[in-house]
């Protein structure tokens, strides 16, 4: 092989290896956004996945899902449609065949395709968490909310073939949390950061099961905790001086809103206004007159 060739080689190697990781961190980004419920972001996400591969079934049935949370079931069957036409085969098909099912009101056959789909996916783990979250943001009609109990029990049976995988874990958190467990939302989101301990989020979802059980001091912790492992993680840095806010310690607000100025990567202009009132509140109104 001449030296270029073996260049060129180099080359597309790295390329694909550059393209990978993107992809990879995008599919982290979006995930996320769903975790915090920040549909219109998880949209634009994985729609610019299935732009760049329009058969990533997983992106069609997690768009899907956004508009679901949305309350728009036109185009979040769209979404799942798009998902079927794009590989109408596999799993991953069964579970679109099963969610458009689910808005037309055939439980029982969408539930003989979620079966299928688990059949056929073994130990794929993105299928099994798929089938569970077929029912994160699904109304029936006559209910008043999703039906998070299925998904539980689903999420449990995924966890039974593979209790590590992170993402299922972070479900499994996230369910539990909407129904008001904390217990087992901890339990799950702490899990998920034993076998993910670079990652801040679930020390961030953690942190708001604790915030919802007004366990102040244990928030605060999971937050600095989740800053720790990344100091410009802006959802830790907010939430933390959003709650001293909050709260009304005006000083330590004052501090945590400039940390998050400093360093946040998403900083909006409602961070600057709240650190201005900070500044205010504590008597420096030059600061807080020259930042307005």
């Amino acid at each position: 092989m001449t030296n270029l060739m073996k260049s060129a080689l180099q080359i597309t190697i790295l390329t694909a290896l550059f393209h990978q990781a993107a992809f990879s961190q995008s599919r982290e980004a979006g995930f996320e956004a769903m975790m915090m419920e920040k549909w219109d972001k998880a949209i634009e996400i994985y729609s610019g996945l299935t732009k760049a591969d329009n058969t990533d079934q997983d992106a069609w049935l997690t768009i899907g899902n956004a508009y679901l949370a949305k309350g728009d079931k036109t185009k979040a069957d769209a979404a799942f449609k798009s998902g079927f036409d794009a590989k109408p085969d596999g799993p991953l098909a069964f579970i679109c065949n099963g969610r458009q099912l689910l808005l037309q009101g055939r439980q029982a056959e969408a539930d003989a395709q979620f079966e299928k789909a688990f059949k056929k996916a073994k130990k794929d783990m993105n299928v099994h968490r798929q089938i569970a979250e077929s029912y994160f943001f699904f109304v029936a009609q006559g209910d008043r909310k999703p039906n998070l109990p299925r998904a539980s029990e689903l999420l449990k049976r995924a966890i039974d073939i593979n209790g590590k995988d992170f993402n299922t874990l972070m479900d499994a958190g996230y369910a539990y949390r909407e129904q008001g467990n904390g217990g087992e939302a901890a339990r799950h989101f702490e899990f998920a950061s034993s076998y993910s301990p670079k990652s801040p989020l679930p020390l961030y979802m953690l942190g708001t099961v604790y915030k919802a059980g007004k366990l102040g001091d244990r928030f605060l912790s999971n937050m600095d905790a989740a800053i720790a492992l990344d100091n410009s993680y802006t959802p830790a840095l907010r939430a933390k001086a959003d709650y001293l806010y909050a709260t009304r310690k005006w000083e330590k607000a004052r501090d945590a809103y400039k940390e998050l100025l400093d360093k946040g990567k998403e900083v909006v202009i409602e961070d600057e206004m709240q650190y201005a009132n900070c500044l205010f509140l504590t008597k420096d109104c030059p600061g807080a007159i020259a930042l307005v």
